[in-house]
């Protein structure tokens, strides 16, 4: 018997993005008696995805740039790998598994590829002369690549267009769908304690401390209101992401935490009792796939401020459970935070809005749902 026949790769840059994102997909799948195989470079979260019955190659991946040796080396490890498995199927998540993994997958193996668009990146996010110089070669490879795959899936409608517009792909090579996100566990991610009207105000944010989640409009804003809102306390999560250019030190961080601005608690192995204790969920992001840490806020029944960019302003509907405010903007993010402040009761409806619309929309049971009943019609 073909040895391909049920096996199935997933691949990302990080065995934490796998872990995080992709696990109840991963569990599906193997629910479904497929062969699953996970491929990412090995970091704490790689044990996880062992331990949980999957069989998991290291494969290197430097996330920081395009020089030669080492992208080379990542190709020459996707070769090796998948002419060795010989899958039926391989999911890319993130962008050089994407282009890297899709190039060698197409020209060793027989596999069907399915790629995943879970945002722009870095690259087209960026201002800076070097984003603006790395733009064109990114979209070439991205053009070459992408036409290679059986099914393209996007979280957020604009990143299609996106690339449609960048005539990267066209409407109908290679074929593309639209799935909203990884979902929620509306089980795991549920209040368990009624918020009551205490005085004290608590903001969160839940991102990697990266410049391009907002975390500095964050914190110019949390002055801001501190000034004059003495019952404002404002609440940081999230991993030093190292390996991307837009990561924040965590010397910086910490002058944030000792100068009083902001609590940091690093990254948490559980959110949920973070969230339960917050009052109003902030993400001033830059641009999103679609916001993970969104959704499961507002499983938590929070109020949510965010950005009016694509794979934010998806997750808000405007003063029904939240508010969209302008990115980059320092004062806008302020009128919005002093807004939750003086409205408690409107805090508590948007709240509650916010679960309604996490239930309807981004329950993980019915986005795996979808997700296999489009990799089923590629088998």
């Amino acid at each position: 018997m073909d040895k391909s026949i049920n096996t199935v790769i997933l691949v990302s840059n990080t065995s934490w993005y796998l872990y995080n994102f992709s696990l109840p997909l991963l569990k599906s799948l193997k629910e479904k008696g497929f062969k699953v195989i996970t491929i990412a470079p090995k970091d704490k979260y790689t044990s996880r995805l062992i331990s949980n019955g999957f069989t998991h190659y290291h494969i290197p991946i430097n996330r920081r740039g395009l020089t030669l040796f080492p992208n080379l080396i990542t190709i020459l490890s996707f070769i090796s790998l998948y002419h060795r498995i010989k899958p039926k199927m391989i999911i890319h998540f993130t962008i050089k598994p994407v282009i890297f993994g899709t190039i060698t997958a197409r020209f060793c193996t027989k596999a069907r590829i399915v790629n995943n668009i879970t945002g722009l990146g870095y690259i087209f996010i960026g201002e800076t002369f070097l984003h603006t110089l790395l733009q064109p070669f990114v979209r070439w490879m991205y053009r070459c690549v992408l036409r290679l795959s059986d099914l393209l899936i996007f979280q957020n409608i604009d990143d299609r267009i996106f690339f449609i517009k960048s005539k990267i792909i066209t409407e109908k090579i290679p074929p593309s769908i639209l799935i909203s996100g990884s979902g929620v566990d509306l089980e795991r991610f549920q209040r368990k304690n009624n918020k009551n009207k205490k005085s004290e105000v608590n903001f969160i944010l839940v991102a990697r401390m990266l410049y391009d989640k907002g975390i500095r409009e964050y914190i110019e804003a949390a002055k801001i209101v501190k000034k004059s809102y003495k019952n404002a306390v404002f609440h940081l999560l999230g991993d030093i992401d190292k390996g991307n250019p837009s990561a924040i030190p965590i010397e910086i961080i910490n002058t944030w935490s000792k100068q009083g601005i902001v609590n940091y608690y690093g990254m948490v192995e559980d959110v949920v009792p973070f969230l339960e204790n917050a009052d109003v969920f902030v993400l001033p992001s830059y641009r999103e796939g679609l916001s993970r840490s969104i959704i499961e806020a507002m499983a938590m029944e929070l109020p949510i401020i965010t950005t009016d960019v694509p794979g934010c302003r998806e997750t808000v509907i405007e003063k029904e459970n939240g508010l969209l405010v302008k990115p980059n903007n320092v004062t806008d993010l302020v009128k919005a935070m002093i807004f939750m402040i003086n409205n408690p009761d409107i805090r508590l409806k948007m709240g509650k809005m916010s679960r309604l619309i996490a239930q309807n929309k981004f329950d993980v049971q019915q986005i795996n749902k979808e997700y296999l009943s489009y990799l089923a019609q590629l088998w």
